[in-house]
């Protein structure tokens, strides 16, 4: 998008399947709010991930793919070149969510940019990876633009570039992105948001801070201390006092770990003089309360996964810049053409044809009214609003057969 937004004045951001409808998505928020797109939110989407599923449970993958290619088409009408961000299908095989995502690709005739996720894999695997990706969208009749193998290992990223550069054979260009910590951790504030947490005390600047790991505070505070590290999130009831203050002390130390964050659980909130302490404090630690209790706490803080949150324009800053220090732009931005297709799939076939005959709807009429395919056929045209339609034969004998 900051490519684009560079040549396109009407741009547009589309997402076929989101998880769900509310609350918002963060990916389109992010990119409607960063790049001012003009229009509403609820035209930057197909489905839902639920809606999805049903129809794919009931057979109907085709009838996905039309609703999709309908409101991105709908949207199309309003930009000059639209980016479209993979689905979201949780709770599907990944086999499903990638054949999804090539004919999505293919039906609107968009060149891909993958996007791997390398975390974790050995040298050998990010490469294997690559090739794997490259002939499985191939194999789909993508158009591959680029490969982008995410959160390599700094251990291997020297490594993984070497290979790239002597046993990468293709034309399809790859560009191995290392892990940046500052991008795959949560901030202080996403958490807090995830939990619903109710903020008693922290500055502005300290809610950005990065959550490492997370500590359940309760031990003795010497014991305690001596396992904190840096960016660690305490979790501890809000009348343990001793700790409360001595996570406080360990904060404004310049010799001990530097927490990121305090939740206090169970709904309390500490005793008047120790809220009195907090106050003294010129640099405060972020401090929450929530009203679950301290396991189920610690459990839903482990399940938090990090975003890029709107708002929060020094992640915004790190992720470009992460993003342009490792990825040739110009040889990017050289391969993306701005120009209408071309190419007609079958969707696009039947969209052409359904737009036309909505902008001039005739009344047909069928005869053979028993007959199922015929039936079928007037469900879906009646649904998509094509033309009227006058079915002879006996009401009761028809509405029987379509019941």
């Amino acid at each position: 998008m900051e490519i684009l937004s560079r040549r396109v004045e009407r741009l547009g951001f589309f997402r076929p399947i989101i998880r769900q409808a509310q609350p918002r998505d963060n990916d389109i928020e992010l990119m409607r709010q960063r790049y001012q797109l003009q229009v509403p939110y609820e035209t930057l989407y197909g489905m839902s991930s639920d809606e999805a599923r049903s129809l794919f449970s009931q057979g109907n993958s085709e009838e996905v793919l039309t609703q999709i290619f309908t409101r991105y088409k709908e949207l199309e009408r309003h930009c000059d070149f639209i980016l479209c961000e993979g689905s979201d299908l949780t709770g599907l095989a990944t086999p499903l969510e990638f054949d999804f995502n090539a004919q999505m690709a293919n039906q609107i005739d968009a060149p891909v940019v993958v996007v791997a996720n390398s975390f974790q894999k050995t040298r050998e695997e990010t490469l294997d990876l690559a090739q794997l990706l490259r002939e499985s969208f191939e194999d789909e009749g993508c158009h591959l633009l680029a490969i982008m193998l995410n959160r390599v290992s700094r251990d291997i990223i020297d490594g993984v570039q070497s290979d790239v550069l002597q046993q990468w054979t293709h034309s399809t260009p790859v560009y191995a992105l290392p892990e940046e910590e500052s991008l795959s951790r949560p901030t202080i504030r996403r958490v807090a948001q995830a939990l619903n947490a109710r903020l008693l005390s922290g500055t502005h600047g300290n809610l950005n801070r990065l959550v490492r790991d997370y500590k359940v505070a309760a031990m003795n505070l010497a014991n305690f201390l001596s396992r904190v590290q840096d960016g660690s999130l305490v979790i501890t009831p809000g009348d343990r006092a001793d700790l409360i203050v001595g996570t406080l002390a360990a904060f404004q130390s310049t010799s001990l770990p530097k927490v990121s964050g305090l939740i206090l659980t169970g709904g309390l909130e500490p005793a008047p003089v120790v809220s009195r302490l907090i106050k003294g404090f010129e640099d405060t630690l972020p401090i929450y309360s929530v009203e679950t209790d301290t396991y189920e706490t610690a459990t839903r803080v482990g399940d938090v996964a990090d975003t890029i949150a709107p708002g929060n324009r020094p992640k915004v800053a790190a992720a470009l810049g992460h993003f342009e220090k490792h990825v040739d732009v110009q040889k990017l931005e050289s391969q993306i053409e701005i120009a209408r297709s071309e190419r007609i799939t079958p969707v696009m076939f039947q969209y052409d044809l359904i737009e036309r005959a909505q902008a001039e709807k005739k009344r047909v009429v069928l005869p053979e009214a028993m007959d199922e395919r015929i039936l079928r056929a007037t469900e879906i045209l009646l649904r998509r609003n094509v033309v009227d339609i006058t079915l002879l034969g006996r009401e009761s004998e028809i509405r029987l057969l379509a019941d």
